[in-house]
């Protein structure tokens, strides 16, 4: 409705944006309704979000995954898959602008000694220099601000890299945590 009633492009593209996200929200807490299990599959819940995505948003990106062949808890898979969402939605968005050669995204979860880290990166534009400080200082930021708390819940550290054509992030988590606030 309140898309409808809007004259504003702007406030348009924000209410078109802030539903995208609220229903991304609504169908992750949603599999705890529906969940027998305790744990996801991580190449296929990785997949299944990415297809998702691509549907409901139509969008026109290759997914390149590299994802362990490890199950980990829906808690623990829920805050990944949101987070995934807010990166993928950002690229799709910011990164691609005007790019004729093919789109990618890059999603690699793989295992450390102690740790999970999850790599993200796009070959468009990437992500600007201090992406994740910038939520400090710009209120406006709240796709920036989404990853930082899901980061947290996590209780990851990220850095961001660029290598070759890829630019992104990379989130290391221990694997003993289970989010707190999910």
């Amino acid at each position: 409705m309140l898309l409808r009633d809007s004259n504003n492009s702007e406030a348009k593209e924000l209410i078109k944006t802030i539903n995208q996200r609220l229903l991304s929200l609504s169908k992750a807490y949603g599999q705890f309704d529906s969940l027998k299990e305790t744990e996801n599959y991580m190449p296929e819940y990785i997949q299944s979000l990415v297809e998702n995505l691509s549907l409901t948003q139509g969008l026109n990106i290759h997914f390149q995954l590299e994802v362990a062949k490890t199950y980990l808890p829906v808690k623990k898979t829920v805050v990944i898959g949101i987070l995934l969402n807010e990166l993928i939605t950002n690229s799709a968005k910011h990164a691609f602008k005007g790019q004729k050669a093919r789109k990618v995204i890059l999603i690699k979860l793989k295992e450390e000694k102690e740790n999970w880290l999850l790599s993200y990166a796009d070959n468009g534009a990437g992500l600007p220099d201090s992406y994740l400080e910038q939520a400090e200082k710009d209120s406006n930021s709240s796709g920036v601000q989404l990853i930082k708390l899901f980061i947290e819940q996590l209780e990851g550290k990220s850095i961001q890299y660029k290598l070759d054509q890829w630019k992104g992030l990379q989130i290391r988590f221990p694997k003993t945590n289970l989010p707190s606030a999910v």
